[in-house]
């Protein structure tokens, strides 16, 4: 190595370590007066079953049904779009097959 890659690597490196130091430091020296323990966060679920109203079981069944038309309708698209393109795809080897068919060695002799 010369002495500017040397140079550069050695001052590279003391900027990785100081940086390093630095973010170690901040990440330790929190703020020691916050303290909560697990009881103090509430459960996500808990929130959200507080918050929303109860659902009578007819309304379950309807969005049951609402949410199964949908997906099935969804997978029928899915499925259409899908066989269409590789049946272009097919048509467009098949349109390469005939092509190469046409035009033979023999046919230039």
């Amino acid at each position: 190595m010369d002495n500017h890659t040397l140079a550069i690597t050695v001052s590279a490196g003391a900027i990785g370590a100081t940086l390093a130091y630095l973010g170690y430091n901040n990440y330790i020296n929190k703020d020691d007066d916050v303290s909560c323990s697990r009881a103090d966060i509430p459960s996500p679920v808990n929130k959200i079953v507080s918050t929303q109203s109860p659902v009578s079981a007819s309304e379950q069944e309807k969005v049951k049904l609402e949410v199964k038309e949908e997906v099935h309708s969804k997978k029928k698209a899915i499925k259409s779009e899908w066989g269409q393109f590789w049946q272009g795809e097919y048509d467009a080897q098949r349109d390469d097959a005939d092509a190469a068919k046409e035009v033979q060695a023999g046919d230039f002799n």
